[in-house]
């Protein structure tokens, strides 16, 4: 049981991390792009 809890664990973190990180990316570019934009 250890092991599947810690395999869950490990893939929700991997899973956590991949959906985070490809919207702030997104997000940032978008954010910086607009700044630079608005701020022209």
């Amino acid at each position: 049981a250890g092991d599947k809890i810690e395999v869950y664990e490990f893939l929700e973190a991997l899973g956590l991390l991949d959906n985070e990180v490809l919207p702030v990316n997104m997000d940032d570019d978008d954010n910086n792009e607009s700044d630079i934009d608005e701020e022209d």
